[in-house]
């Protein structure tokens, strides 16, 4: 190509009126583009927010837009996130690849391309990374203060140096991005590129190179078991994760969570009923959440309660009372959106949550990474 792809970004609060006509674009994707899609609908944006298109964000403001000339990617960059996902992202050629010919669903494509073969796919995630390297929102000297307390207490004693002096043990200053569900096909070029930081790489691949990989699970709830029976067994009942049990939530998984985050989420809890002492004063024995990007997340059951359909429940639940808050947040076009599509991201090796996925009527068509880039390595 003669020259290197432009990138445009602009903040959601200044530009509002781009939101519904870039959310009904990525609603033609669904549900491949439903991370960035529900990430934008969830809103909660700080001052280093920015949406980063391949295409002219005029395009929004015209009255009935055509697709951007393909290929095109549009990206949501927060690095305040941080230590957690600070980009989602989501590229045309992201296509599914459906196992299931009976699923009627008429929204998923079926194409194959070879993306890390297409040099204009390629050109595109180079000029993006190029593009979010050059901001300098993911250098260690924009972190305010808070920030790199954050980071650094997600890395514990021995990363506070490291995050403190904003080097690593080379002595070379980190200059790091993570990605999120990033489409196993996006996923490839990155790799491609050499900027994957090793200590993301999964040490049990047998061709190493890659983060753990997920499966994204996908579900149609409209008319499908998704939101069938909540009711609970005798003796407990339903609530909300509160704040002081957030402790409780980070002791039962391995994936860091903070929690400025873990306030903001929606969640649904189950707790024993209270025999003689006051509800508040009893723990939760099960928990899920709707992430950022409304994947049902976190979700745990105590060892003594497994075996009872309360890991289902619990995502009936969720979705239930808390998915409209990510649907309704945006009318696009004039109108309510009538969609009713959740996921969530499961690793291969663990085969109880991918289980219940499969239980719940979910369906897994593509596979998806976290990836976090040394942006000084493009």
């Amino acid at each position: 190509m003669s020259s290197s792809p432009k990138m445009y970004e602009f903040h959601p609060d200044t530009h509002p009126s781009y939101l519904a006509p870039l959310l009904s674009l990525l609603r033609t994707r669904l549900p491949v583009s439903i991370p960035l899609y529900r990430r934008i609908q969830f809103a909660h944006f700080t001052p280093p927010t920015r949406l980063i298109l391949s295409f002219e964000p005029s395009y929004l403001a015209t009255a009935s837009p055509h697709p951007p000339q393909e290929p095109w990617l549009i990206a949501y960059s927060d690095p305040d996130r941080g230590p957690e996902t600070q980009i989602f992202l989501h590229g045309s050629w992201e296509v599914a690849h459906p196992t299931q010919p009976n699923h009627d669903s008429d929204t998923i494509p079926t194409d194959t391309p070879s993306p890390e073969q297409d040099e204009h796919v390629i050109a595109l995630l180079r000029a993006f990374i190029t593009h979010v390297r050059d901001s300098n929102l993911y250098h260690p000297s924009h972190q305010t203060p808070d920030m790199a307390a954050r980071v650094a207490a997600a890395l514990g004693p021995a990363g506070r140096a490291t995050v403190n002096g904003g080097k690593d043990v080379a002595g070379r200053v980190k200059h790091h991005a993570l990605l999120g569900a990033v489409h196993e096909a996006t996923a490839r070029v990155l790799r491609g590129f050499g900027i994957l930081d090793p200590e993301f790489v999964d040490g049990e691949m047998e061709i190493g190179g890659m983060p753990e990989r997920y499966n994204k699970w996908v579900f149609d709830l409209r008319g499908r078991e998704g939101e069938g029976n909540v009711e609970l067994p005798e003796g407990l009942r339903w609530g909300e994760v509160r704040e002081r049990d957030f402790w409780i939530v980070r002791g039962r998984t391995g994936i860091p969570r903070q929690d400025r985050t873990l306030r903001m989420l929606p969640s649904v809890a189950i707790y024993p009923v209270a025999e003689g002492r006051r509800e508040n004063e009893v723990e939760p024995i099960a928990w899920t959440f709707l992430g950022v990007d409304s994947s049902l997340t976190t979700l745990h059951v105590e060892e003594e309660y497994r075996g009872r359909g309360l890991a289902k429940k619990l995502a009936r639940m969720v979705w239930k009372q808390h998915l409209h808050l990510y649907v309704d947040k945006y009318v696009e076009e004039g109108v309510k959106v009538d969609e009713r599509w959740a996921h969530a991201d499961v690793a291969l090796s663990n085969g109880p949550s991918n289980g219940v996925c499969k239980s719940l009527g979910g369906y897994t068509h593509w596979a998806d990474y976290w990836f976090r880039a040394d942006l000084d390595k493009i």
